[in-house]
């Protein structure tokens, strides 16, 4: 038997806690001065978000679950 590659699951749309670790993510870009990016989810009209690349991509890392939620506008 060979190994199962299973996927997580994706979700419709960001939880509270995503919400709140963006915004974490988003103070913490900026208070130590990193180079962040426009992030903008799906489904979320109005909200944006400036995080850098490298805690982005870290934390999308740890929650495969919202990738394909994730748009992100470099200058």
């Amino acid at each position: 038997m060979g190994k199962k590659n299973i996927q997580p699951k994706q979700l419709d749309t960001l939880t509270p806690d995503h919400i709140r670790d963006l915004e974490g993510m988003q103070e913490n870009c900026y208070n130590n001065l990193h180079r962040p990016m426009v992030i903008k989810c799906l489904g979320f009209k109005e909200d944006i978000w400036y995080v850098c690349s490298d805690c982005l991509d870290r934390y999308v890392k740890d929650h495969p679950e919202i990738k394909h939620l994730i748009v992100g506008f470099k200058r």
